[in-house]
């Protein structure tokens, strides 16, 4: 696997955790892409690569 893929997927696996996060801590509707990066330690940019790649 190359550098670029497994900070991809470092990336991919710190959204997922934030996102159970922000859900647990407040709620379903609080699940949107600020609170997510922000608790995920990453920028905007890694949450909508990802969505871009989800099938």
């Amino acid at each position: 696997m190359s550098p670029e893929q497994q900070r991809g997927e470092i990336s991919a696996d710190r959204l997922l955790d934030a996102a159970l996060r922000v859900h647990a801590a407040e709620g379903e509707r609080s699940v949107t892409a600020r609170p997510v990066t922000t608790a995920g330690g990453v920028g905007p940019g890694s949450l909508h690569h990802r969505r871009a790649l989800s099938p």
